[in-house]
């Protein structure tokens, strides 16, 4: 059925309908019904075609006739009833008599009567049709009644996705959930949970809700409203040992189990219980939880082991650093016809205050598209220019000006508007367009300065500094007193790691500011109330957070960037322009939310980090603000306040003095063909039906670097003694070869890291060392070994003269073969096979050379270079 409302009275009617229906009109929703029936509690999934296909809109006139919308349902549930709401208006003149044909799923087309004028309208689908992937929505306009095809002159629909929802009403089938049931829940816009306890017991409670919230985070579109109590939430998330679990969880399988688990709990809501038989196993499983996704698995448990095999949430991160090729990420394929949809290609930047970039696009387009025919491109919202398709092969670049990116969810959209080289009657039916985006089209990011580490945006970006390493350096305090703040805090939390691409596993969690327990050695993150924010912690604090706490309103101007002179870089200056950009925004902000990054006043070097709310207002709602992608993506400087409407970088970033940017950790082994070779991690395997005998953890990853190394060398041909050369020591190397000249004595040590220098076998680090040198600084600072006699053991530097810094440039630049070598301290008597229990340790080491190798082998690569130039 369907039915007319004159644009007019759009509005009314519509509240009308809705309040008839007894429906929420905002948000995504699910709604868990008293009503019982005889497969199950009866559940209303709401949610807008926005959420689910991420535009706000969709155009529907001779180019494109038609549009397609998609959406997924619950495995678990019997679906009673499928009601669309559609709002649209007209573009342009529209026949008063043509309908819109609505089909779903290939059935019969049910025609939508608009008179003409705007409309919302309710449709009533055949549940029969419903399948539980691709639901597909058809929308059609028709050719109007005598005409042989549309034309332009007809005009066309726009069709509000924002607007325009899908209601479900479903019932659970008698069956319990599955794993995989949990991650499509999650994930899934249209039945996501709107409300999620997370229940935990234990001396480590925070710490288990926290992780717990942010494995969430990461699976999930938009964040949930997280509870901490026992209630009627639509998800629940149980953690703790098997012994605290009694009144919670009834499930005698559980109950009963061995072993770090995770299971779904029998019966209705969704139920998810994280246990073990320790404190540590529980903390354990919880991590990896926020780190790694649930298997695929229509079993109801899975173990500790099983989870560390699945893949992370980092991998699936695109972060951009250099350039990629828009290829990679899935952007270069455009629909045939002349209204092909735009491309949208998201990404993401680690330090966007100080990035800008450039997109180069090379196109290509046949005789039937118009020279008038344009490409538009789209950042964020923002226009970054368009360029016409004059030429059959053409290639423009867009500059992206710094200030323009965002560090999480950056939007890059493509959007071809083509016209016809010359229209008669209906031939662009049979004249079909040809346009194409070359697969060496690519994004470039650049930041030739980073920011400072106290730069919010680098925050919002990455979670660095709290972030790096999974949280090992950081502290993190929850000092909320009320659940509702506490509750707000965690989905501050879950935001975080979603932005980072992985749970802060290794991160302290603190539940008030107890300060005796508080290490200097720690960056500390406070998130919670700002009456909670007192005593030392508020030491150092910059003047903008300050201000900020004694209430006082802050008026400011947003960034204007305008360029109307700046053109693609094909030397065709009359083809593009950046024709818009920011526009100026003046802001008042007096109540809402502060953030703050600055020197940690309880550790020196070490980062301090504020997300609160400013006196007399509510935290959980300035909480609330903060997450959404308007305002986290728009944090930037020291300081930053925000209200509902407007946010204001109160004071630029600051320098933390004694800072040291954390390395990244070096999980890379490279050999002589610049391969790189990831950190091999073996995980704890203690599924129920696999067993094994006692193994050595730590044993075998100390010895994956040695069976990298034998397993190249026996590929190569050469016995695995001859690889590893004895390094002489000053004993018993002869006084004529310590006058020789240094380069026959230096050789990279740990794959390229360190030099050993003849002069007194001291170690200088390679990068260190060539900085020098590019940058003709007057001294080469050395590391000591210990070597040397002459020099103090007390001394742990020393400066080389400028005719030592001459000999090693010199031989940096002749002898580059050299420095590529792997010079293994350790002589051949150490280097012996890995001692297992039983028969057991002769074929792990057997089956790690053959994995080693094989691969090895496949890439084409050889044994390793490593004999000196004495023994050749």
């Amino acid at each position: 059925m369907s039915y007319f409302n004159p644009k007019l009275h759009k509005t009314a009617a519509l509240s009308i309908l809705l309040s008839s229906l007894v429906l929420p009109i905002s948000g995504n929703a699910t709604i868990l019904s008293s009503q019982a029936s005889s497969g199950g509690k009866t559940v209303i999934y709401k949610t807008t075609f926005n959420e689910v296909d991420g535009t706000e809109s969709a155009v529907m006139n001779w180019k494109n006739p038609t549009v397609e919308f998609s959406f997924d349902m619950a495995d678990a549930d019997w679906t009673d009833q499928l009601d669309l709401f559609i709002s649209a208006d007209p573009l342009g003149r529209v026949s008063s008599r043509t309908p819109i044909m609505v089909q779903f799923n290939n059935g019969k087309p049910t025609p939508l009567v608009t008179r003409g004028q705007g409309f919302d309208s309710r449709i009533r689908l055949d549940k029969s049709k419903i399948r539980p992937r691709r639901n597909k929505i058809k929308f059609t306009y028709k050719v109007p009644s005598g005409e042989e095809c549309l034309l332009p002159e007809h005009g066309g629909w726009r069709l509000n996705f924002k607007e325009s929802f899908v209601v479900v009403k479903a019932r659970a089938k008698s069956r319990n959930f599955h794993l995989r049931e949990v991650e499509d829940k999650l994930s899934n816009a249209t039945t996501a949970p709107r409300t999620i306890s997370l229940l935990a017991r234990g001396q480590n409670t925070a710490k288990l809700q926290a992780l717990a919230a942010q494995g969430v985070g990461l699976r999930m579109k938009s964040l949930p409203e997280f509870q901490t109590t026992k209630s009627n939430s639509e998800f629940e998330i149980i953690l703790g040992r098997r012994d605290e679990l009694y009144g919670w969880v009834t499930d005698k399988k559980i109950l009963e189990s061995t072993g770090p688990r995770i299971f779904v709990h029998k019966g209705r809501p969704m139920r998810l219980v994280i246990t073990g038989d320790t404190d540590a196993e529980v903390i354990e499983t919880a991590g990896t939880f926020a780190t790694h996704s649930l298997p695929i698995s229509t079993r109801a448990k899975t173990s500790l082991g099983e989870m560390q095999l699945q893949s992370t949430f980092k991998a699936s991160q695109v972060v951009i650093d250099g350039t990629e090729k828009i290829s990679d990420l899935g952007g270069t394929y455009f629909e045939e016809g002349w209204g092909p949809k735009a491309k949208h290609i998201e990404f993401n930047v680690a330090d966007p205050a100080a990035s800008s970039g450039e997109i180069l696009l090379r196109l290509a387009s046949n005789k039937n598209v118009n020279d008038e025919s344009r490409v538009s491109v789209n950042l964020n919202g923002e226009s970054l220019g368009f360029t016409k398709l004059d030429k059959a092969r053409k290639t423009v670049a867009f500059d992206i000006p710094q200030g323009m990116l965002q560090g999480p969810d950056n939007i890059l959209t493509i959007t071809p508007d083509l016209s016809m080289a010359k229209v008669s009657g209906c031939n662009f039916n049979e004249n079909l367009p040809g346009f194409y985006l070359g697969d060496t089209s690519k994004i470039k990011i650049k930041t030739p300065l980073a920011s400072p580490v106290a730069e919010l945006s680098k925050m919002t970006a990455t979670g660095a500094p709290f972030s790096v390493n999974q949280g090992k350096d950081t502290l993190i305090i929850l000092p909320a007193a009320s659940s509702r703040d506490y509750a707000a805090s965690l989905k501050v939390l879950a935001k975080l790691a979603k932005t980072s691409g992985g749970g802060l596993t290794e991160a302290n969690y603190m539940r008030s500011t107890n300060y005796a327990a508080i290490t200097p050695k720690k960056n500390i993150l406070f998130i919670g109330p700002s009456s909670s924010l007192k005593g030392s912690l508020r030491k150092n604090a910059p003047k903008g957070l300050t201000s900020a706490l004694k209430g006082k309103v802050i008026t400011g101007t947003g960034q204007f960037v305008a360029s109307d002179d700046r053109f693609a870089s094909n030397n065709e200056l009359d083809t593009l322009r950046l024709y818009a950009a920011r526009q100026a925004k003046t802001g008042r902000i007096g109540q809402g939310g502060v953030a703050a990054l600055y020197p940690s006043p309880l550790g020196k070097g070490r980062v301090m980090g504020v997300i609160t709310n400013v006196p007399g207002g509510s935290f959980a709602n300035a909480a609330n603000q903060v997450v959404k992608p308007s305002h986290w993506n728009n944090l930037e400087g020291s300081v930053a306040r925000w209200n509902k409407s407007n946010i204001l970088m109160a004071q630029t970033a600051l320098d933390i003095p004694g800072f040291i940017s954390p390395s990244k950790p070096n999980s890379l082994s490279r050999f002589s063909s610049g391969i790189s070779f990831p950190e091999f991690d073996i995980p704890s395997f203690d599924m129920s039906f696999f067993s094994m005998d006692d193994f050595d953890v730590d044993l075998a990853k100390s010895r994956i670097e040695d069976f990298k190394v034998r397993s190249l060398t026996l590929l190569g041909g050469r016995k695995i003694g001859e690889a590893i050369p004895k390094v002489p020591t000053q004993k018993n190397r002869p006084k004529k070869e310590k006058r020789q000249k240094i380069k026959t004595e230096v050789a990279a040590v740990s794959a390229s890291k360190y030099v050993m220098a003849q002069s007194n076998i001291v170690q200088v680090s390679i990068p260190n060392l060539r900085r020098s040198i590019i940058n003709n600084t007057p001294e080469i600072k050395l590391e000591l070994r210990g070597f040397s006699k002459a020099i103090p053991k007390s001394q742990d530097t020393m400066t080389l003269g400028q005719k030592s810094k001459s000999r090693i440039k010199s031989l940096i630049e002749t002898k580059p073969n050299i420095i590529k070598k792997t010079w293994q301290k350790r002589s051949i008597e150490s280097k012996k096979a890995i001692q297992l229990p039983g028969h057991f340790a002769k074929m792990t080491e057997i089956l790690l050379i053959l994995i080693f190798g094989g691969l090895f082998a496949l890439l084409g690569l050889s044994a390793p270079n490593t004999v000196s130039e004495e023994k050749r």
